[in-house]
């Protein structure tokens, strides 16, 4: 595994709890991660990007498919069942390592994230 360069420069370091708390402090100005119209061409760029390294692309994946649900919520359609698992896998890597880093409770994160977030 080490001789390969794809998996290795995926690898993500342990976040130390400052990191994590940074990085919470950035959600607000990330960009939110490109729309494409097919869901097949989506699926595979998002995941291309939960996959990098770079936690801010996890964020950038998760606001798109936020934003793009609630549209489509309040058009009165159902979000597309790919977006909804790529949405699912996307939080549950980021929470995972953000409560590691953190020290608390993934279920107590989203709490955190929002108290965080707006102050």
């Amino acid at each position: 595994p080490v001789d390969n360069e794809k998996l290795v420069s995926s690898i993500r370091y342990v976040m130390t709890e400052s990191e994590a708390k940074e990085l919470i402090k950035k959600i607000p100005n990330i960009a939110v991660a490109d729309w494409y119209p097919e869901s097949r061409k989506r699926s595979d760029y998002y995941n291309d990007l939960i996959e990098s390294p770079n936690r801010e692309n996890i964020i950038s994946v998760i606001k798109s498919i936020w934003l793009n649900n609630e549209k489509r919520k309040n058009a009165g359609k159902k979000s597309y069942i790919s977006d909804e698992n790529t949405l699912r896998k996307a939080e549950n890597i980021l929470h995972e390592e953000l409560a590691i880093a953190l020290g608390i409770e993934e279920k107590d994160l989203k709490e955190f994230i929002k108290s965080a977030v707006e102050n």
